[in-house]
C-alpha cells in the first residue's frame, strides 16, 4: 500500500472508540483508585465526575473529534492521533513521583492509561489485516474484470 491516508478516517474513529472505552470502564485493565484526600476533594468540588475527568479535557482530548485538544495528522505514510495543549495528559498516561515545588510536597500519581498501546497494536493489526484483504480482493477483481 503507497499511500495509507486513505484509512485515516477509519483509524482516527476506531482510536476515539478505543479511547471512549477506555474512560466509560474507567480503565481496563481498572485504573488505581484516587487517594482517600483527593477523593474527599473531587466530591466536593467536582461530584460525580469520574476517575481522570475533572474538567473533560483529557477526555475530549482523545474521544472526540472536533475537540481543539484532539490532534491528528496525516500523510502518505503516517497517521498520528493523539493529545495536544493537555500538559497533564503525559503524567496520567505514565504515571509520577517526584515533589512540587510550589507545595513544597511529594506527590506520586499512579499510571491510567487511557491510551493503550498494546492492545490498540493488537487490536489494528487485525483490523489492517482484514483492510488489506478487502483492498486485495477488490484489486484482483478489477484486473479479472479488466
Amino acid at each position: 500500500i503507497s499511500d495509507i491516508s486513505n484509512f485515516s478516517k477509519d483509524f482516527f474513529s476506531w482510536f476515539r472508540d478505543l479511547a471512549k472505552d477506555q474512560f466509560s470502564k474507567q480503565g481496563n485493565p481498572a485504573w488505581p483508585a484516587l487517594s482517600p484526600k483527593y477523593q474527599a476533594w473531587k466530591n466536593r468540588y467536582y461530584p460525580g465526575r469520574p476517575i481522570l475527568v475533572r474538567t473533560g479535557k483529557l477526555r475530549n482530548s482523545v474521544t472526540k473529534e472536533y475537540s481543539s485538544f484532539h490532534f491528528t495528522k496525516k500523510s502518505k505514510s503516517v497517521l498520528e492521533v493523539g493529545t495536544q495543549n493537555v500538559p497533564y495528559a503525559r503524567v496520567h498516561q505514565f504515571g509520577f513521583f517526584g515533589s512540587q515545588k510550589k507545595r513544597r510536597v511529594t506527590i506520586k500519581i499512579p499510571q491510567r492509561e487511557y491510551i493503550r498501546p498494546k492492545q490498540y497494536t493488537r487490536d489494528l493489526e487485525s483490523r489492517f489485516q482484514k483492510v488489506i484483504i478487502s483492498l486485495w480482493r477488490d484489486n484482483v477483481e478489477k484486473v479479472l474484470k479488466g
